[in-house]
């Protein structure tokens, strides 16, 4: 996804934010990249905070970032393999 000037701004991890903004324009997908990046940055799970205003927002980020960190860690072990020559040959009877 490409990002806003302003969104970039908020996805910058070198200090806390609020993202406030209209229906349909990005907070979620800005929070879930903002949590990615930390978590790749080595930031325990259990020190980030995100709060949301309705529990149908909090499901959809919370369904939103595990999609976005099972993708990279299935990316990852896809990446592993190849590298380690695991998808070369005839599979095994």
């Amino acid at each position: 996804m490409r990002f806003t000037l302003h969104q970039e701004r908020a996805l910058q991890l070198d200090r806390h934010l609020a993202v406030t903004a209209n229906a349909g324009s990005g907070k979620t997908q800005v929070l879930v990249e903002r949590y990615v990046r930390l978590l790749m940055r080595g930031v325990p799970v259990g020190e980030v905070v995100a709060l949301t205003y309705t529990e149908k927002a909090a499901s959809a980020l919370r369904r939103k970032i595990a999609d976005r960190v099972s993708g990279a860690l299935l990316a990852d072990e896809v990446g592993i393999l190849a590298r380690s020559g695991a998808f070369s040959g005839s599979p095994e009877n």
